[in-house]
């Protein structure tokens, strides 16, 4: 089934489809939604139970309320997409601001999720930066957000973004009202990780970019194995799908 609903506290529009176990659980970024995963879906359907909600906020799904626009709280609405898949077990692949959430994740469900695949997550620094780093980056939107949000679309796109996929990612993310996404970006550079690695027991699995900083990597080593696709930039699964599909599809087999 397609875009099903799963409750008015969680993603409300969740594209569902059904497939052997694990199923792959597919959360998208910061300012993106569901739909940016269309050609790991068309890839990987069949082969799993797959679920691909908009979070609270993007896409289809109402925000919430104001307060609830942070990294945990998102998490906790999205447990609604675990608790809607048929297969027990679930792997949580998160991009970017969809890696936080689903660590978070993995943390409170420890009993359903079968492993965590980063996407480029780790761009932001999370638990590494320095107090005076946080407060920097939380202004990084602040003036004319579409302008600041075109610059971050140029310059974290790799080689292999065509100018057509940039003009998609761009008008999809100012598209979001920006005075919400201020304050989840605000929200989302002060997550720390160190709880949800502490309390989550699901392998970790991280694909990157080269734009990941060596040593954030380094500092990682030990938490997660990783996958760097060369040439490749932040929106890595939409940007090079058939390498990342591939990516994915190792990591499935190394994790499980």
């Amino acid at each position: 089934m397609d875009n099903s609903t799963t409750g008015s506290n969680t993603a409300d529009s969740l594209r569902h489809h059904p497939g052997p176990a694990p199923a792959l659980i597919f959360l998208h970024g910061w300012c993106c939604d569901g739909a940016d995963w269309e050609q790991q879906i068309a890839h990987f359907k069949g082969r799993h139970e797959i679920l691909a909600p908009d979070l609270p906020g993007h896409g289809q799904t109402p925000a919430g309320h104001p307060e609830a626009d942070n990294i945990p709280q998102l998490a906790k609405q999205a447990l609604a997409v675990l608790a809607a898949a048929k297969s027990h077990k679930a792997v949580l692949i998160g991009h970017s601001m969809g890696g936080p959430v689903a660590l978070e994740m993995a943390a409170r469900q420890t009993d359903r999720v079968a492993a965590v695949v980063l996407v480029d997550s780790f761009l932001i620094d999370y638990g590494g930066m320095s107090k005076s780093t946080i407060e920097r980056l939380g202004t990084a939107f602040d003036g004319d957000f579409s302008k600041a949000m075109e610059n971050m679309v140029e310059r974290s796109c790799g080689a292999r973004a065509s100018a057509t996929l940039k003009k998609a990612i761009l008008d999809k993310m100012r598209s979001m009202d920006a005075d919400r996404a201020r304050r989840l970006w605000k929200a989302m550079v002060q997550w720390d990780p160190r709880s949800a690695f502490h309390h989550g027991q699901a392998p970790i699995h991280a694909i990157n970019s080269p734009l990941v900083a060596d040593s954030t990597r380094q500092r990682l080593a030990s938490l997660m194995s990783e996958t760097i696709i060369p040439d490749s930039g932040h929106f890595i699964h939409r940007e090079c799908p058939e390498l990342f599909n591939q990516a994915l599809s190792d990591a499935l087999h190394q994790v499980m």
